[in-house]
Parts: structure tokens; C-alpha cells; sequence
């Protein structure tokens, strides 16, 4: 037996939760944080008010550009040169890989922290809220865990122990929730000043997010400082370790930027086109909240339940990869797209029909009418972005880290000329918005998907593996809504939503069984797969 085919038993046999579970943790564990972030919200409210939350807002806003900067390359960079000297066995282990990068970032989070706190107050007094400081000051520390759990994520992710990551969001998530609110009721109750009750309540995200990284360190702990056996006297320098971690990590980072700044320019464009339409500052102000809160957090959640695919398949694809086996690679990808297809299928379908009755449970009558069909809309988007999703993952696991830079810059210029010239048209007004984010992520797609086929050979099976799910999943959403319309005018909109969910995944879930999509036995062809590499 060759080193390499030892390297990959002996891998296997530590691997963890596998692919699939891996995934479905993942899965669970984003559905469980987007719960608590609603519950978090309603209590929230009650405690700040319009003026505490205009100061939490502020800060929270603040502290995303640097948890950005911090975190969106770290992980994936890891999974991926963790998952190669675990494969190759030679040259570097991945336990120095992982002590390479948390020296790093814990430097760069003590730097961003510092940054962050001595640049609370000009910023605060720039965006026009002084008072969001203290908020700014007490969430700052939080810089620092969330730099070192990116690097021990991707060492987790890379060793398949998905369940780990998944747990460790959950406890951030319920240290956010738990401790905040202790903080909140506290402070309220001492009758403190809104900007200190502020304060005090985001601290549950800075101790949140340390309780996770604790986890995330004793979950790899033992691994990351034990000794390594048989290491290779020319092991690589720290510096060359640091260089290959930036060479993955910028790109995506920059991707990320893109993406965030895309946000920004949203904002702009929507509102100066609107103007320029004829709409009042006001009129404009309303249909960009209506479209922000009502049809945009519902196409961010159908993505978020997708990511963790992408997320579970990563190491895969670079094991399949660095292994040089064909057959496995083409099989890993296989996999990968035809596991996304049935996840995405129901959601996008389903979101996209029943769009106006599942904005009207979550949020009531008022708004609904213009943000359903704009959550429509975006619903291709979400389509585009499900399969863009696995095609840059697979691109970022064969090292080429520029492409999905390079495809989402170039959607985000298409989004800002079509949403520009459709919302200044009197016929497009809002709808423009969603119509140029599902433009701009066909766009990102194309480019993605062609120098995936030119350059690397790799061509995306998605007819093959995505039509029987999608129409399983079109025949499972019509029955269901037939089902809506019988039961609305007798049980009201709860029930009849429900009724009608649960009878859409109840015939999704037998016809592709009956249709050989999902079933026991391609679920272990997959499972063999994903081992074999």
C-alpha cells in the first residue's frame, strides 16, 4: 500500500461526522440560530426601544465590516491546507497549519480589536450616532474570538467533525440570546441611559462568542497541540505556512467585500433611482424597508440552509483533488450537486408560491402585498445562488480562489446597471431590485461555470442532477397549494400553511423516493464516496 492510500485510511479512520450528518448538523444548527435570533429580537425591542436600538444597530452594523474582514477567508483556507497534509502526510502536518494560523490571527483580531476601539469615536460621531460608542467599545472584544474560531472551524471542517462547528454556533447563538438579555433586564431595571442599556446587551455577543471558541478549543485542542509523530525534518517555515493561508484566505475575503458592498450599493441605487422615478423620499424610504425586511431576510434564509452543503463538501472536494483519482472527483461533484438540488428544490419552489401567505404568518397583512411578489422575484436568484454555491467551492478546493472574485465583481457591476435602469422605470419601480440581484447571480454563474469547464475540465451536472428534484418539487408545492385554498377559508392562515408545508414535504419526500433521487441506496453510493477520498 502506497503512503498516500495509508495517509487517506488512517484520515478516514479519524474523520468525523461524514458529509452527509456533517451537512444536516450544520443544517439544524442554522435553523436553530435563526430562531433565536428571532426570539432574541422581540424582548429586545421591548428593552432598547426605537432609540437603543438605533445605537445597537449602529454598532452591530460597525462590527460586521470587521467580523468580515476577520473571518470570511480564515476558515476555508484552513479546511483546505489542512485537508492537503492530511492527505499528502508529508512535508507539514496539519496541526502546524492550525498553530501557524492562530498565532496569526490572534495578532490580527488583537489589531482589529485595538482599531476597533480607538476608532469607536470618530466613527460613531462620522455616521452621525455619538452615543453608539459604549455599544462599539463593548462589542469590540469579541473581534479576537471570532478570528480564532475561523481557524479552528476550517481544522474542524477539514477532519469532517461538522458537529462540532455546528454545536459551537449554537452556543454563541444562546450566549447572545441568554446572557444579553440578563444584561439588558439588568441595566433597564437600574435605570440606566439607553446607550449604556446598549451596551450591556451586546455584551452577550462578545461573551457568546468567546463561550464558542472555548468549545471550538476543546473539541480540537488535543489534536493541535500534541507532537507530531515522524514529522518531516524539512517541514515548511511558519512564513510560508502564513503565505499560502493569505494566498486562499484574501480572495474570499475580498469576495465576501464584494458581496457586502453590493448591500451598500443597493441601498444607493435603489433609493436614488426611485427618486428619479417620481417616488417621494418618503415613498422610496418605505419600498426599500418593505424590500429589506420583508423579501430580502427570506432569500438570505433559503441560503443559509443551503451554504452548509458547500461548507460539508469542501474538504471532500480537495481530498478527491490532491488523491488524483477521477473517478472520485467526478463522483464528489456528482454528489455535491445532486444533494443541493434536493434541499434547494422545495425551499425556492415553495418560497416562491407561497410567498405571500408565509410573509403574512411571520409578519402580518401590512407590507405583504408589495414584499411577496418582490420575494418572488428574487427566487431564481436563490436558484443561481444554490448552484454557484458548489461551483466555487469546487473552484476554491482546486486552489483557484480568483475566479469567484473575479465573477462576483463582475455580477455586482451587472446588478448596479439593471437595477439601475428597471428602477427608474415607472413599469419596474422596486421590482427592479430583486430582478437585477437574480441577473447579477446568473451572471456570477456563467463566469464561474465556463472557466470551470476551460480551465479546469470541470463540467457542473446540473441538468442531470437537478431536474427529477425540481419537478418532484413542482408537483409536491401545486398539490399542496390546491390543499391552501381548500382549508384558508375554514382554519385561517396558520393551520392551512402548515397543513400545506407538511403535505409538501410528505409527497416530496415519497416521490423521490419512488423516482430513485433519494434513496437508502444512493445514500450509501454517496457515503462511499465521500469515505473513499
Amino acid at each position: 500500500m502506497s503512503s498516500l492510500s495509508k495517509t487517506r485510511d488512517t484520515y478516514r479512520d479519524e474523520g468525523g461526522s461524514g458529509v452527509i450528518s456533517g451537512a444536516l448538523s450544520l443544517t439544524i444548527s442554522t435553523i436553530i440560530i435563526k430562531i433565536l435570533g428571532l426570539i432574541y429580537k422581540i424582548p429586545l425591542a421591548s428593552f432598547l426601544g426605537d432609540e437603543g436600538m438605533g445605537y445597537f444597530n449602529s454598532a452591530y452594523t460597525v462590527y460586521g465590516l470587521f467580523y468580515l474582514l476577520c473571518t470570511a477567508g480564515v476558515p476555508k483556507a484552513v479546511t483546505v491546507l489542512v485537508t492537503e497534509a492530511r492527505v499528502k502526510g508529508k512535508d507539514i502536518s496539519g496541526e502546524k497549519i492550525v498553530r501557524v494560523a492562530l498565532s496569526a490571527f490572534l495578532t490580527i483580531g488583537a489589531l482589529a480589536t485595538i482599531c476597533f476601539v480607538a476608532l469607536s469615536g470618530p466613527i460613531s460621531e462620522f455616521i452621525g450616532n455619538s452615543k453608539a460608542r459604549a455599544t462599539m467599545l463593548a462589542v469590540a472584544p469579541s473581534v479576537i474570538f471570532i478570528s480564532l474560531g475561523g481557524v479552528l472551524r476550517g481544522y474542524l471542517t477539514a477532519g469532517m467533525n461538522l458537529f462540532s462547528v455546528a454545536v459551537a454556533g449554537i452556543i454563541e447563538g444562546v450566549g447572545k440570546l441568554v446572557i444579553g438579555l440578563v444584561f439588558a433586564n439588568f441595566a433597564y431595571t437600574s435605570g440606566l441611559s439607553c446607550d449604556v442599556i446598549s451596551a450591556y446587551t451586546i455584551l452577550g455577543v462578545t461573551i457568546g462568542s468567546a463561550l464558542g471558541f472555548i468549545f471550538l478549543l476543546i473539541c480540537s485542542k488535543n489534536a493541535i497541540f500534541r507532537k507530531n509523530i515522524g514529522q518531516n525534518k524539512s517541514e515548511e517555515k511558519n512564513g510560508s505556512v502564513l503565505k499560502r493561508i493569505f494566498s486562499i484566505s484574501l480572495p474570499i475575503t475580498v469576495s465576501a467585500a464584494v458581496m457586502s458592498i453590493g448591500s451598500i450599493v443597493d441601498l444607493t441605487v435603489i433609493m436614488r433611482r426611485l427618486i428619479d422615478a417620481g417616488y417621494s423620499q418618503l415613498e422610496a424610504t418605505s419600498l426599500y424597508g418593505n424590500y429589506t425586511t420583508y423579501a430580502v431576510p427570506m432569500f438570505n434564509l433559503v441560503i443559509a440552509l443551503i451554504t452548509p452543503l458547500s461548507t460539508a463538501f469542501l474538504p471532500v472536494f480537495v481530498k478527491a483533488r490532491v488523491c488524483g483519482e477521477l473517478i472520485m472527483q467526478e463522483e464528489s461533484y456528482k454528489n455535491s450537486f445532486t444533494l443541493s438540488a434536493i434541499v434547494s428544490a422545495p425551499m425556492i419552489l415553495g418560497m416562491a408560491v407561497f410567498s405571500r401567505e408565509i410573509l403574512t404568518v411571520i409578519f402580518g397583512e401590512g407590507g405583504v402585498s408589495i414584499g411577496a411578489p418582490l420575494l418572488t422575484m428574487l427566487m431564481p436568484g436563490a436558484f443561481f445562488m444554490s448552484v454557484l454555491l458548489m461551483v466555487n467551492t469546487a473552484l476554491e478546493a482546486r486552489g483557484d480562489v480568483r475566479t469567484p472574485v473575479i465573477s462576483m465583481s463582475v455580477a455586482t457591476v451587472f446588478k448596479i446597471i439593471i437595477s439601475s435602469a428597471l428602477l427608474s422605470h415607472p413599469d419596474f419601480g422596486i421590482s427592479g431590485a430583486p430582478i437585477g440581484t437574480a441577473v447579477s447571480y446568473a451572471v456570477a454563474l456563467s463566469i464561474s461555470v465556463l472557466v470551470s469547464v476551460k480551465k479546469h475540465g470541470m463540467r457542473p451536472p446540473v441538468l442531470s442532477t437537478h431536474v427529477l428534484p425540481y419537478l418532484n418539487a413542482f408537483v409536491s408545492v401545486t398539490v399542496a397549494r390546491g390543499l391552501h385554498r381548500r382549508m384558508i377559508a375554514d382554519y385561517g392562515a396558520l393551520p392551512s400553511l402548515a397543513a400545506a408545508i407538511l403535505t409538501c414535504a410528505f409527497i416530496y419526500l415519497l416521490m423521490s423516493v419512488l423516482s430513485g433521487t433519494l434513496s437508502v441506496k444512493r445514500i450509501k453510493k454517496m457515503a462511499k464516496y465521500t469515505k473513499a477520498t
